[in-house]
């Protein structure tokens, strides 16, 4: 699962770089859009997931329930039943795609659940790390939470 969760941002990183430099193609930007926005979804589900897989907490309904929220939401997404990504946005350094109102809207929405459950998860490392006695375990944990709280601040 971690490795998902590197594959998506990965992902997300070729994207942008995509549209660094096919920025003098503006139509190719909406479809660069889609392709690095909807694997986004699923950050949700891996992180939680992993969170609790590493920490040996299986919670098989409160997992599954991530799992089939994102899959809805990059059906509908993709389907344009959230708005569509509607065009270009021109910057002073080039062109990124633009949503329409309701694509905005639930990207808003989006990053307050994405934010949410990184938290969530934070939290669950952090009660188990203020119980563990080894140093080693306390770094474990120590690392993984910085890792999590880098990447809701990338958000």
């Amino acid at each position: 699962m971690f490795a998902g969760i590197l594959l998506i941002c990965a992902l997300w990183d070729l994207g942008i770089l995509i549209a660094m430099q096919r920025n003098a193609h503006p139509r190719e930007l909406v479809l660069i859009g889609y392709l690095v926005s909807i694997p986004w979804i699923f950050m949700l589900p891996l992180i939680f997931h992993f969170t609790c897989s590493y920490l040996a907490r299986p919670r098989v309904k409160t997992s599954l329930l991530p799992w089939i929220i994102a899959a809805e939401v990059a059906l509908l997404m993709a389907a344009g039943k959230f708005g569509r990504i509607t065009g270009i946005y021109e910057y002073s350094w080039g062109n990124i795609w633009w949503g329409d109102e309701s694509w905005r809207i639930v990207t808003q929405i989006g990053m307050a659940v994405y934010i949410g459950i990184i938290f969530t998860s934070c939290g669950m490392l952090a009660a188990q790390m203020r119980g563990e006695k080894a140093g080693f375990m306390r770094r474990k944990y120590r690392n993984i939470l910085a890792s999590f709280l880098l990447l809701a601040l990338a958000a």
